[in-house]
């Protein structure tokens, strides 16, 4: 049977894991719901979802996704204030399409490429969060890829006339871009970025700085202070999330 709508609505946790109150609440906001420690879905072929998404998400998980057959596709990522600056971000700020702000403890990067007027391939939804998740912690890491691809789609949809075009401040053009991660790929194909604009920004693109080899990590942990090794022993035998990205841009900068 065809269906005249498709919306698909996930969240997700990085780290860590959904407590029982919270897959209970996740659970009662739709007979739709797809409930796990670490994620919720809800499929609909006609209706809304009732709950609100932004604030489930800056409450519960660390990622969302959205889709829709009519040309929606929304990618939201939440990052703790202590590891990321709010000014990484800004240059990729596009209104209406991508939104960065700061909240409490942590910051918000919403990417909207919806059609504004319909289109795009059907896709389902189903699996496509998982595979892109890794990217934020690249972003964590320093990699900005995924919010530049953003922007270069941003500004592509922007339907600006030249003389408009030349006032627009770009980002730098990250690192890395001749060569995508499996998960960027996975990023362009669900967002539908212009290959092409990729491709031409790609040639002014440098090379992704390796991470340090075992060896030198081990020597840069060496080094450290016990206070600072006891404070990251405790907060891994804690379970905080993203304590190893922590720790590891750490040991990348000594």
């Amino acid at each position: 049977m065809s269906m005249s709508e498709y919306q698909y609505y996930e969240f997700r946790v990085d780290e860590g894991s959904l407590s029982a109150a919270e897959m209970k609440v996740m659970n009662s906001l739709s007979s739709r719901a797809v409930v796990t420690s670490q994620m919720a879905s809800y499929t609909y072929n006609y209706g809304d979802f009732r709950g609100n998404s932004k604030k489930l998400l800056e409450k519960h998980f660390d990622a969302f996704l959205y889709l829709a057959n009519w040309g929606s596709r929304q990618l939201i990522f939440k990052f703790p204030k202590s590891l990321i600056k709010l000014q990484s971000l800004r240059p990729f700020q596009w209104e209406g399409v991508i939104d960065v702000y700061a909240h409490k403890d942590f910051i918000v990067m919403d990417i909207d490429l919806s059609e504004d007027e319909g289109g795009g391939d059907w896709i389902d939804g189903e699996g496509w969060l998982e595979a892109i998740l890794t990217l934020r912690k690249d972003i964590l890491r320093g990699d900005l890829r995924l919010p530049y691809l953003a922007w270069l789609q941003a500004f592509s949809n922007s339907c600006l006339d030249e003389s408009e075009a030349k006032k627009v401040k770009s980002p730098a053009v990250p690192a890395g871009l001749k060569n995508l991660s499996p998960a960027l790929v996975d990023f362009v194909e669900l967002f539908e970025i212009d290959r092409d604009r990729v491709r031409e920004k790609a040639k002014q693109s440098a090379k992704l700085k390796r991470p340090l080899p075992q060896a030198s990590l081990k020597a840069a942990l060496a080094k450290l202070p016990t206070s600072t090794k006891d404070k990251y022993l405790l907060k891994f035998l804690q379970g905080i999330p993203d304590t190893k990205v922590e720790l590891g841009n750490l040991l990348q900068k000594n």
